[in-house]
């Protein structure tokens, strides 16, 4: 009975690739990351196997390589009888990450068009286990001080990261897929970590993420 289970089960093996935006978030116990803006792109991609369970039911795990970037502007501003203090800080931080998800994911097929062919609509849930990989980090920083009209200006740049960050994380992702017959799919996903991404005292940052995604089935039984 077990192996006719088997048997009349549907195994997919497939390609995936993905676009990333990131949201990065900083919490600080001073102000000085209150008033910041953080944007970021990146990308992903690896392979995917599913397993149909029911015919509403199946498991899907995801081998990625997924990238995380994002740019962050602090500036700092004050102004008082004659002397005005401006500062501007650029950071870009990237990192590569190895990450398995494992979906648990209910769907719905269909039949559309002339010949009905089959469309499934699918929502999905699980956890992500994380890898860092590597990183890379860009800090420049501008200060300006006016005094009753006369100006200095200092610039510097570094390389070194002040960021500790975690090897090894947990995540969560929720989402929907719409599949067509002939193997494309076509998905997206909100992602974000259980834990900082960093294992600093004084900050912390944690991702999340919005994810678009397609894939195609390379081989199905």
């Amino acid at each position: 009975m077990f192996f006719s289970f088997l048997a009349q089960s549907q195994i997919k093996f497939g390609a995936i690739v993905g676009y990333n935006h990131s949201m990065p978030k900083y919490e600080a116990s001073g102000d000085s990351l209150k008033d910041h803006t953080a944007t970021g792109q990146s990308f992903s991609g690896g392979l995917f196997g599913s397993y149909d369970i029911h015919d509403n039911f199946e498991l899907i795990a995801e081998l990625l390589i997924s990238g995380r970037h994002h740019n962050t502007t602090l500036i700092y501003d004050r102004s008082d009888m004659g002397f005005n203090y401006y500062e501007e800080h650029f950071t870009s931080v990237s990192t590569i990450n190895f990450e398995l998800p494992i979906l648990a994911t209910a769907k719905k097929s269909f039949n559309k068009g002339r010949y009905g062919d089959s469309k499934t609509l699918s929502a999905f849930v699980g956890p992500v286990f994380m890898m860092n990989l590597s990183d890379s980090y860009y800090r420049s920083s501008a200060y300006r001080i006016t005094v009753y009209n006369q100006e200095s200006i200092e610039k510097e740049e570094t390389t070194e990261s002040p960021i500790d960050f975690r090897q090894i994380n947990l995540g969560f992702t929720a989402g929907v897929q719409y599949e067509f017959t002939f193997g494309l799919r076509v998905g997206f996903r909100y992602q974000t970590n259980f834990m900082n991404e960093n294992t600093n005292d004084n900050f912390d940052m944690r991702y999340s993420q919005l994810q678009v995604n397609l894939g195609y089935t390379i081989f199905k039984n």
